[in-house]
């Protein structure tokens, strides 16, 4: 198999690894340096490619390959942004393959989005078990391969507020876990792999000044989602997802903002699929799936400056609840986090940023670099 021959090549020290992302590091920086950004002219279409580094506690250092293709449906509209198609490889110093296809459509004065990914991962997780007091007792590594494909469809139906479909689709195939352990006995939901798949309805509210980096404005969505065999998935549930972000400016180059995140499931769901803290977006300091179950709740604050040209730095905390339930929340169980990140804008039409972040949780830390902010 090509992409196990790929893995097995892929076998370097740390030091290989950051020689080379120090190397493709500087090179990108370099590349969005000359010419500027803002030089380009309006509504031209362009092609670039790319290496790409980045760290996460779950893959450490990963290396790759990525293109992107910017375009413009009509060249007579003049208010949808660019659209964007994207193509991308990695590599993971934890010998895991990645492979990402996201887009995203805006035509008819951004009457009309269309955004997605599709992607495949041979990937490999800790996994600690399932709620506040199964997670303190165990911890095994579990192998997967899993196919997956996001498509939303939004269109606006006045300034501000559109409303739309979904449809999500996920095969999970565990293809090795720990002898004797928690996933070997078959007690967890998921544990044998899962296929999960159906439909969902999105309603957004989005008023921000940008996408990329935020300064002021409020952003809601609010989504319900079904999964069921009538939709070709071997589990049942129900999911219902709030996702509320609220910036405003202090000054002209600092910035407050403010995450609100609910991920509330009724019915049978694979653990996978649960809600869970950690990752380089929600709960920083956590390894992914450090803490999962079916419902939670979780509250993101971050100061924003940028005192330089091109450099910025960031303070954040956050605080998460997890329950088997709604009426089962308890503030003893709670998560804290908290960190600190410098952030290089190299993209300046976009206003797109690299972040480097360093955050601690309970008894746990994570290093992160990668691009945009994580709300």
């Amino acid at each position: 198999m090509l992409l196990q021959r790929a893995r097995e090549k892929i076998n370097v020290d740390s030091r290989h690894i950051i020689r080379c992302f120090l190397f493709i590091f500087f090179s990108y920086c370099y590349s969005f340096s000359y010419p500027a950004q803002d030089s380009i002219p309006a509504r031209r279409n362009t092609l670039l490619a790319y290496p790409v580094a980045f760290h996460l506690p779950e893959t450490r250092w990963g290396l790759g390959f990525a293109s992107s293709y910017h375009f413009f449906v009509s060249k007579k509209d003049s208010i949808s942004p660019p659209s964007q198609i994207q193509a991308g490889i990695a590599f993971t110093q934890n010998r895991q393959v990645l492979f990402s296809l996201p887009f995203q459509l805006f035509w008819h004065e951004r009457l009309h989005t269309l955004t997605g990914e599709a992607g495949y991962y041979d990937f490999s997780y800790n996994f600690y078990g399932v709620g506040n007091d199964e997670t303190s007792q165990t911890t095994e590594r579990f192998d997967v391969e899993f196919l997956q494909v996001r498509i939303n469809y939004l269109r606006r139906l006045v300034p501000h507020f559109f409303a739309g479909a979904r449809w999500w689709y996920e095969n999970y195939k565990i293809t090795g876990t720990k002898e004797n352990g928690l996933l070997a006995s078959g007690r967890i939901p998921g544990a044998v792999g899962s296929i999960t798949s159906g439909p969902g309805i999105v309603f957004l509210y989005d008023s921000r000044d940008n996408i990329y980096y935020t300064k002021s404005g409020f952003y809601l969505e609010l989504v319900y989602h079904n999964q069921s065999d009538m939709w070709g998935s071997n589990f049942s549930y129900d999911r219902y997802r709030f996702d509320a972000r609220y910036f405003f400016s202090l000054r002209k180059k600092q910035a407050l903002a403010f995450n609100v995140f609910g991920d509330f499931i009724a019915g049978s769901v694979p653990f996978s699929q649960m809600p869970n803290i950690g990752s380089s977006k929600r709960m920083r300091g956590y390894y992914e799936g450090r803490y999962r179950n079916k419902n939670m709740q979780m509250l993101q604050a971050e100061y924003r400056v940028m005192p330089f040209d091109r450099w910025g730095l960031a303070a954040f905390a956050g605080y998460a609840l997890l329950a088997r339930s709604p009426d089962h929340f308890e503030v003893k169980y709670a998560h804290f986090n908290a960190g600190i990140g410098a952030r290089f804008v190299f993209d300046r039409a976009k206003k797109m940023n690299l972040r480097l972040d360093y955050a601690v949780g309970k008894n746990s830390s994570g290093l992160y670099f990668t691009v945009g902010e994580a709300f």
